[in-house]
Parts: structure tokens; sequence; C-alpha cells
């Protein structure tokens, strides 16, 4: 999703908060503002997926939606948009930014409060390595298919970490049975604190793979940028 912010790591001393796996809104109320500041322009590839949409008769489903840039870009193309994310703060932020009329629902990506088959198309761009813990991750994958119309296109794109420079500020949680692929990345909050997010390095082979195994039928997986991303369709009937 997300360029990297300008934050630095953690310095001795400094009060911190540390994303866990019940506190997802919560690390991301507590940076809202800050968040919103460097996340202005939507992704590319985004901007290509949404172009070619097209008309649509039902909603598109920004999940994680965050600031509400990319349900901005939808509504210049003519595309009625919904946005869900678990942070409220992030919430009130975008209906400053996303166009009237536009939907904003407080909930959370693995329990979607949003009906079956609703979506004229679905999209969850960078959030899901914000999930922490496989089970919760495969959840996310088919609340996706869930919401999404017999047919319906879905976008789902998580961060590379090789082209990105998290790896030099990332740690490893603390976790003796955990395989070294869940990391804390600091944001640098007010007043010299700061802030740890929880972030899960996924391949794209392993995104791919899960959203297959959340019974969705995968179109196209490509890396752009520093994102990786897997284009599919909801072939349930």
């Amino acid at each position: 999703m997300e360029r990297l912010p300008a934050g630095e790591g953690p310095e001795g001393g400094k009060p911190s908060v540390t994303q866990g796996p019940g506190n997802i809104g919560e690390t991301f109320d507590s940076i809202a503002e800050a968040f919103d500041a460097t996340r202005a322009n939507p992704w590319p590839f985004v901007g290509e997926w949404l172009s070619g949409l097209g008309p649509l008769a039902t909603p598109l489903v920004d999940v994680g939606c965050g600031n509400g840039r990319h349900l901005a870009l939808a509504a210049t193309l003519g595309i009625w948009g919904l946005g869900v994310d678990i942070s409220v703060r992030l919430l009130g932020l975008a209906r400053n930014r996303v166009a009237a009329g536009t939907g904003l629902v407080a909930g959370d990506a693995r329990m979607l409060p949003l009906p079956d088959n609703m979506a004229a198309a679905v999209m969850a761009v960078a959030m899901l390595h914000h999930v922490p813990d496989e089970a919760g991750r495969l959840a996310v994958a088919r609340e996706l298919r869930r919401v999404a119309l017999p047919g319906a296109p879905v976008l789902v794109s998580v961060w590379a970490l090789d082209d990105r420079g998290v790896a030099k500020r990332a740690r490893a949680r603390p976790d003796p049975e955990g395989d070294g692929r869940d990391l804390l990345v600091p944001w640098r909050a007010v007043e010299g604190s700061h802030v740890d997010r929880y972030y899960r390095v996924i391949g794209l082979s392993e995104l791919t793979d899960l959203i297959a195994r959340a019974g969705l039928a995968v179109v196209r997986a490509w890396d752009s940028g520093p994102n990786h991303v897997v284009q599919a369709r909801n072939v349930e009937g």
C-alpha cells in the first residue's frame, strides 16, 4: 500500500506502543494524523485496476481503506465506493477526503459488517500484512470472497520487503516458536515516542496461495514497485 513513513527506530527510554493481535485499531488510531499526511497519492497499480472496472451496479468495497485515498480516486472514475477500516480515527480523516455519498464503516476485516455478495468489486490494499496470524489472514481473504458478487474482481496487495527499507528499521517480534517473518516496524510518534506496527513478511507465492485457499480464482500475480499484488475473481455462483 504504502510508502514507508519518515519515522525512525525506537530510542532508549522513550515510551512506546506495540501492536498485538487485539489492538490493530488502537495502533492505527494512535498514528492516524501522521499516517494520513504520508498517504496522499494512490498507488499506480490500484489506479490501473480501477480504470479497468467500468460501470458498477453495486459498490466497490475497499477493505482497510485507511484515509480513503483510493476511494477518492474511484469516485473520480465514476465508481461508488464503500470503505471499511478498523481505525475509527482514520475513517474520520477519510471522510474529509472521499466524495459525498461514499460509505465508510468501522469494522474488522476478519469479520466484515457487510452482507454476502454485495460488492461488484473488492480491494484490500496493503492491509493483510498487518493481520498478526495465519488464521486471521485466511479469514480476511475468505471475507473478501464472501462479500463479492459471483464473478466480481478482487485486488489484494502486501508490502514486498525486499524492495523497501523496512528491514533496516524492523526487528523480529519476540516469539520463540516464530519463523522470523513476524516483524515490528517502528513509527515515530509525537514527543519522541514510537509505535511498533506488526508486519508479516508475505512473499508473492504465499499471497497467491492464500488467495486461492480462500476460494478465489487467481487471475494474475505480479510485483508493482514495492508491492506484491494479486488480482483474482470470485468464482462462487
